[in-house]
């Protein structure tokens, strides 16, 4: 019907023109009834998801460019009586449509054609486009394009416990159905995810900018395109915090207002073997000084005695972190604490002044009492006895013998370990052993032999 308008417009205006000028009478063509319109060979199709139009020769068994140029017309009315605004694309070989991708073993798509953004179209209302070619004067059908959603306000705030307490989108906290309606991509990417399933302790290790976006949706014919892109920075973690192991005494130093987790092969409790490895969850600190009992002492699931003699044999992760705050949680400090071994003590078998001694693989302690003091002797590596009148650890020096003055007419109990050593101009080391209680028994004097009686000789 349109065409047919124009036609007829041509025609009375050659009328016209007749009249005064018989000579410069045009052509005129009238569509014969039931006759269809020519239409453009060019095909428009919307990709609401990346808010593209592909443009597309639909002429059969076209092996070759028959335009330079293919034109857009953003037209003001449905009925396309006139034209709001012109766009000129170059016509080229199209491999595959922007936004679409070629698995392995398809043949990917080729035509002539162009794959033009639509992002132009800003208006909050339907926008109403048609294409031809610069060859040719006939449009295509009038395509009709939902518009763009507005512009929606998302923030990010760090230090909250979820991504919907963390995120505001319009002011509001989301639900989990409107975040559903929401994915991102990172800033240079081109692939997009849900945003549900953004993982934010991984994104707020390092900080990074998001762009996020409402989904596309189809709601029977009726389809609503992408929204318009919003950019989110997601600001970086603190720096882990420091944390310091004193592998002389066995002290490791935490950071205030932290939180641990331990990673470990969770020991099989009837053959105290490693099995599956595993992780305890985040439990706030309570220590900022402990040792490695003290450590263990903390986490629930290690408070058996079989995962406790596990972990202190086996070693575990320590991973160390500054709460989250007005910030988020800091990155993590991950401290590999190595396994200790547990000495243990062979009795000994000589009477009197009473000699027993403990073993950790070649190194060995060993201590003989006398009536008045117990005398320690360390060999292969140093040793140390826990002073419990002064509250500490005595070193037991490999060269040297420690001889410590006290009443031993009574079976003593004594904590020994063997050392810790503290790698040379590193922060490596191997912590203490494990504490033994060991019982230091009595002294008991030696008997004294009896003096033999001389014999006498018989009377002559």
């Amino acid at each position: 019907m349109m065409k047919f308008k124009k036609f007829l417009a041509a025609a009375m205006t050659g009328v016209m023109m007749f009249g005064m000028v018989a000579t410069a009478a045009p052509a005129i063509s009238v569509y014969a009834e039931g006759e269809a319109a020519a239409k453009s060979k060019y095909s428009v199709e919307v990709d609401y998801e990346n808010f593209t139009a592909t443009i597309k020769d639909t002429t059969a068994g076209a092996t070759a460019k028959s335009d330079i140029y293919v034109v857009l017309e953003v037209l003001k009315d449905k009925e396309g009586t006139k034209v709001s605004s012109t766009h000129v694309y170059p016509v080229e070989e199209v491999t595959v449509a922007k936004g679409e991708t070629v698995t392995e073993g398809e043949t990917a798509t080729k035509f002539f054609g162009a794959v033009v953004d639509l992002s132009f179209l800003k208006a909050s209302k339907e926008a109403y486009i048609r294409v031809h070619g610069d060859s040719e004067k006939d449009s295509s059908d009038i395509v009709t394009v939902s518009p763009q959603a507005k512009k929606v306000a998302i923030k990010y705030t760090s230090g909250q416990e979820t991504l919907l307490k963390a995120l505001s989108i319009n002011k509001a906290a989301p639900t989990e159905e409107v975040l559903a309606g929401y994915e991102y991509r990172t800033l240079y990417g081109s692939n997009y995810s849900d945003l549900k399933d953004l993982d934010k302790d991984m994104v707020e290790v390092a900080g990074t900018t998001l762009v996020v976006r409402s989904k596309a949706v189809t709601t029977g014919e009726k389809t609503a395109p992408a929204g318009v892109e919003v950019k989110v920075k997601i600001p970086a973690a603190p720096k882990a915090p420091k944390v310091t192991i004193d592998y002389v005494k066995g002290i490791f130093k935490l950071p205030k207002n932290a939180e641990a987790q331990i990673i470990f092969n969770e020991p099989d409790t009837t053959t105290r073997t490693a099995g599956e490895l595993k992780s305890t969850s985040w439990k706030d600190l309570s220590i900022t000084t402990g040792d490695q009992a003290q450590i263990l002492g903390l986490f629930e699931e290690t408070k058996t005695e079989a995962m406790v003699e596990a972990l202190t044999t086996n070693g575990f992760t320590l991973v160390v972190r500054t709460k989250a705050g007005k910030k988020a949680a800091s990155n993590p400090a991950i401290v590999l604490v190595e396994g200790v071994d547990t000495p243990v003590q062979t009795p000994g078998t000589e009477e009197g002044s009473v000699l027993d001694e403990v073993k950790i693989g070649d190194a060995k302690l060993t201590w003989k009492v006398s009536a008045t003091d117990i005398t320690y002797t360390a060999s292969g590596a140093d040793f140390e006895y826990y002073d419990s009148a002064k509250s500490k650890w005595v070193a037991i020096k490999s060269t040297k013998p420690v001889v410590v003055k006290t009443a031993t007419s009574a079976d003593v109990k004594v904590k020994v370990r063997q050392a810790g050593v503290k790698a040379t101009k590193t922060t490596d080391g191997k912590l203490p052993s494990a504490a033994l209680e060991v019982t230091v028994k009595a002294y008991v004097a030696p008997t004294p032999e009896a003096t033999p009686t001389p014999e006498t000789s018989p009377s002559a």
